[in-house]
């Protein structure tokens, strides 16, 4: 299933209506995935950024490949403070 991500997290959070702080948000990951994503796409052209996940659901947030011997890897965590 593919992944979308939002030019604008703006628009997500009213397409959402969530807008509430940061720190109480659901789905705070997904931010962060989303604006890690901006950014790549700012740097690399769209169509070489690839999510990966295995059969036993294990994935690597985004795969920005080049050629298909060379690549880089990027995983994408977030820690909320205690």
């Amino acid at each position: 299933m593919p992944k979308v991500f939002f030019k604008d997290s703006g628009m997500r959070s009213i397409a959402l209506n969530r807008l509430c702080d940061f720190k109480d948000r659901e789905g705070q990951g997904q931010l962060i995935e989303n604006y890690v994503f901006n950014r790549l796409s700012e740097l690399y052209d769209k169509d070489i950024i690839r999510f990966w996940r295995s059969t036993d659901r294990q994935e690597v947030e985004f795969i920005v490949s080049a050629s298909f011997k060379e690549g880089l890897a990027f995983e994408v965590k977030m820690k909320c403070p205690a």
